[in-house]
């Protein structure tokens, strides 16, 4: 967490929001790993809890940023995932008004595409946070 909270601090004063706008996502998405990790560990052995919160820091923070340096840096941003945070971040500032006409098909692309929309109308537009959520 102080790791996280490091980074953030560092972000906001060396980048844009694009990027550090996902390390405020990652405290939150782990504190709601938390009762997760207490259940496991009052079911099955506070070993358990312990392997779920680790899991839980790998996967909200590690895997993203492996993921988020091989889309944007070995591929260029020729991923789907850029597509997706494109649609989301024109489909944001309309579901922040209510607006939901006029969607299309919802299903497949298309569908991945309003999620992502709904997550960034709450999290604001940052790719490396849409990182963090879906992964």
């Amino acid at each position: 967490m102080t790791a996280i909270l490091v980074a953030l601090g560092y972000g906001m004063n060396h980048s844009n929001y694009n990027v550090w706008g996902g390390f405020w996502v990652a405290p939150v998405l782990f504190t709601l790993s938390l009762p997760v990790a207490n259940r496991a560990a009052r079911l099955d052995g506070d070993a358990i809890g312990r392997i779920v919160l680790v899991a839980a820091g790998v996967k909200i923070l590690v895997a993203p940023l492996l993921r988020y340096w091989m889309a944007f840096s070995l591929y260029g941003g020729f991923s789907d995932s850029a597509d997706y945070h494109q649609a989301g971040v024109l489909l944001a500032p309309l579901f922040r008004h209510g607006i939901y006409r006029d969607l299309g098909h919802i299903s497949g692309t298309r569908f991945v595409e309003l999620l992502t929309g709904q997550v960034y109308a709450f999290i604001g537009p940052t790719r490396f946070g849409g990182f963090m959520v879906f992964s």
